[in-house]
């Protein structure tokens, strides 16, 4: 069979062309495509990842490797590239027609009964050729992802307003994927670096020591929500596994955990490895959305942005007084006040006590909750063996939790068991290796090792 480079490798890996699985319906009709010449034309990557409904990185890939016809111009005075929509759209169809056409030749020949017994063999050796291609690379996936790193779901809802979204949807990918204790999550606060990165995908690769990367996109029309995700063998750059979710956004929880369950099924092929979902819990949208604008506040790293933090957590719990998360966000946010106000810890610990026990009141399985709860007991209370028991307990429920890792690191430090928190630290670096404060946190273990030099 001959087809088209693109629209093969597409349907070999996904079953359907690439487009469909952004937003089902084919390339603009034929009409669509009328017009002058100037208004053919896209001037940017942008406006070309807009017209495939994809990100930037994505459409750059097709250029290198799949020859997507983009124009640059000799004068730096003007835009770098541009491309026309006729010729993309030529690009796009060139293997669907082939394969059209093929199918059609093939019905035409069906009538000649003395070919059926050879045809038959045909395609049972090429259906055999193929199932036997994808089972060895599925199983090469299988063998070598032992790391993967989730990047930045790109916000194409065009209201910057809506990024807490993204990036609310892109930590709960990195958590439920971080529930597989065998594999190794980079965290987000390495992975948000690049967001709106022009980096390749084995570059990035490469800087986080990662075998696959999960990229996406996330898009909001009011009451809908869709998330197209993508997982890709990064040495290659290789595309293994894509789909898109249009869902209600009230289903947004069991969303996401969907998408972070066929990624897994993907990695370890089969659901045994993988924890079960939690029964889910039905949960007002407008809380959960207040919650992510709470951590996306709180992750500003700023006294306003604490401030801010603590308004959405507080708003999220007078709409729903049980629901545990907010209350770890409220433990967290006191735990961390001192160090960005002056607040003194007397007034804030206390309080972020009361938050993350009431968070564990109505949710024992709550990784940060019992981490905000070993912060106090190190910090205010100075209970070591509650401390540590809290640590312990966080770290089993979120084995790639990367912030309790680093702070478990200190508090052995501080206790003189010098060699356990090297491991503990090897391991926060591990999973989260541009963070500077990791880093640095190398020297503080040195210092109270008394290793000076």
């Amino acid at each position: 069979m001959h087809c088209g480079k693109v629209s093969c490798k597409f349907k070999q890996f996904f079953g359907r062309s690439p487009r469909s699985l952004v937003d089902g319906p084919e390339p603009h009709s034929r009409e669509e495509r009328s017009g002058s010449r100037t208004s053919d034309r896209l001037d940017s990557w942008k406006e070309i990842a807009a017209y495939f409904k994809r990100d930037q990185r994505t459409v750059r890939r097709w250029e290198e490797s799949e020859g997507l016809p983009v124009h640059r111009h000799q004068h730096k005075s003007r835009a770098a590239i541009f491309a026309y929509k006729s010729e993309l759209d030529a690009w796009w169809d060139n293997g669907r027609q082939r394969l059209e056409g093929d199918a059609q030749t093939t019905a035409a020949r069906g009538t000649r009964r003395l070919i059926w017994p050879a045809a038959a063999a045909g395609i049972l050796l090429v259906v055999g050729g193929m199932f036997a291609r994808h089972w060895l690379r599925d199983r090469s996936i299988r063998a070598h992802v032992q790391s993967i790193a989730v990047l930045p779901l790109a916000n194409l809802s065009q209201d910057p307003g809506q990024d807490y979204l993204a990036d609310g949807l892109t930590e709960a990918l990195t958590t439920n994927l971080g529930k597989l204790g065998a594999l190794r999550v980079i965290s987000r606060t390495s992975t948000a670096q690049y967001k709106g990165t022009k980096k390749s995908i084995p570059e990035i690769a490469r800087e986080l020591h990662v075998d696959a990367l999960v990229e996406g996109a996330v898009m909001r029309s009011g009451d809908r929500v869709r998330i197209t995700a993508q997982l890709i063998e990064a040495p290659a750059d290789r595309h293994v596994w894509a789909e898109t979710y249009d869902r209600d956004v009230r289903d947004v929880l069991a969303l996401q955990a969907d998408v972070a369950r066929a990624i897994a099924v993907q990695i370890r092929g089969n659901l045994s490895s993988i924890p079960a979902p939690h029964e889910a819990i039905p949960l007002n949208h407008e809380v959960y959305e207040l919650y992510l604008k709470g951590r996306y506040a709180r992750d500003e790293g700023s006294e306003d942005g604490l401030k801010l933090a603590f308004e959405y957590f507080r708003q999220a719990l007078e709409k729903d007084p049980q629901y545990a998360p907010a209350y770890a966000g409220l433990a967290d946010c006191y735990a961390h006040l001192p160090f960005y106000s002056e607040t003194r810890p007397a007034e804030a610990f206390p309080k972020a006590k009361a938050a993350a026990l009431k968070a564990l009141q109505l949710d024992q399985t709550l990784a940060e909750a019992h981490a905000s709860m070993a912060y106090v007991e190190t910090y205010y209370d100075w209970n070591w063996p509650g401390a540590e028991a809290e640590f312990r307990r966080a770290l089993e429920l979120d084995p790639n939790y990367a912030e309790a890792h680093h702070s478990y690191s200190r508090f052995l430090a501080s206790l003189g068991r010098v060699e356990e928190a090297r491991a503990e630290l090897k391991r926060a670096q591990e999973l989260d290796p541009l963070s500077l404060l990791v880093q640095a946190n190398s020297g503080v273990i040195s210092y109270f090792g008394r290793q000076y030099d």
